[in-house]
């Protein structure tokens, strides 16, 4: 007998069967998981990443090198970024839905086209909260009460915008409260570590100022406001600042925590360090501020900056 005599094939009823369960599952994500999803940006994960490095720098710059890397502490930063960043992002969502569906960069998110309900969105925010608040609770009692003190800045940062010019700095300040809290882990807060989220915070301010360039006309007609829209053709100057100030703390902050102990390779890392920044600000000239893709692309940028700060930093300890 020849081989295909052994071969069976699928009855066709169970195959029916399958594709039925196979439409089912593909309807049921489209329809429940899929806008969650999107609540939370897991599709866009910038913004997690900006909110976890600062963070990380905090856990290495803080804790001395002889103690080992903070394994532990690293892991959970990074759960716990995920999960407070999906809250953040559906809280300003919520906020946001009457004015996202005016504003073409946000048009297409759940709320306003519909695909959720305000009440499956606090759901789903609740759902992040729990999960952040798991990892909350294997903090130390004094990082607790530390990062506490950062829920009012979530929750009131999507509100800024419709009465300050000045949202990207209240970002800023929301944003890098990781640096506070990963010191903490290791250290008293210090003056190095003020400037380090001075640095945090300068760094926000500037490449959110460019990302929220595309959206100008958008805010203008539906009366937002913005840093963007303050600064007019001011917008590239604001920024350099910015970034050329923020890169000077932090190289400052790497300094301070390195000495007295120069060895070469810490030598080296501090170059890379200050190349990287120095590239990183020069190439905020290059920007044609009427071309969204070029705001965008530097904004997307950021993310490869500050993992690239953090290996050097972590180079620095060997």
């Amino acid at each position: 007998m020849t081989s295909h005599h052994f071969r069976q094939k699928t009855p066709r009823p169970l195959n029916a069967i399958i594709e039925k369960i196979y439409r089912k599952v593909q309807h049921g994500y489209q329809q429940k998981i899929r806008p969650h999803l999107q609540l939370w940006r897991v599709h866009r994960l910038i913004g997690f990443w900006l909110l976890l490095w600062p963070g990380l720098w905090a856990l290495l710059l803080a804790q001395p090198a002889e103690q080992g890397l903070p394994f532990f502490w690293i892991g959970l930063f990074i759960v716990g970024a995920f999960f407070m960043r999906s809250a953040g992002c559906a809280i300003n969502d919520i906020w946001d839905q009457k004015f996202d569906g005016k504003v073409s960069r946000t048009c297409t998110r759940p709320l306003p086209q519909g695909l959720l309900t305000t009440r499956a969105a606090l759901i789903s925010c609740g759902v992040a909260l729990l999960g952040a608040g798991c990892t909350w609770l294997i903090l130390p009692h004094n990082v607790q009460l530390l990062s506490l003190w950062a829920i009012p800045f979530v929750v009131i940062y999507p509100l800024i915008k419709r009465v300050s010019h000045w949202p990207q700095l209240f970002l800023g300040l929301t944003f890098n409260w990781s640096i506070l809290m990963g010191w903490c882990l290791s250290a008293p807060l210090d003056m190095t570590a003020l400037l380090l989220y001075s640095s945090g915070v300068l760094w926000t301010l500037a490449y959110d100022t460019i990302y929220a360039v595309q959206d100008r006309q958008d805010d203008q007609r539906i009366g937002l406001k913005s840093l963007a829209l303050k600064m007019g053709d001011r917008v590239k100057v604001f920024s350099l600042i910015c970034m050329g100030t923020a890169s000077l703390l932090l190289i400052s902050c790497a300094i301070i925590q390195a000495s007295p102990d120069f060895t070469p390779l810490v030598i080296l890392s501090l170059s890379l360090l200050s190349l990287l920044l120095a590239w990183n600000t020069v190439s905020l000239l290059s920007i044609d501020l009427d071309k969204p893709g070029d705001c965008h692309q530097y904004f997307l940028q950021q993310g490869w900056i500050g993992g690239g700060v953090f290996m050097v930093l972590l180079l620095q300890r060997f």
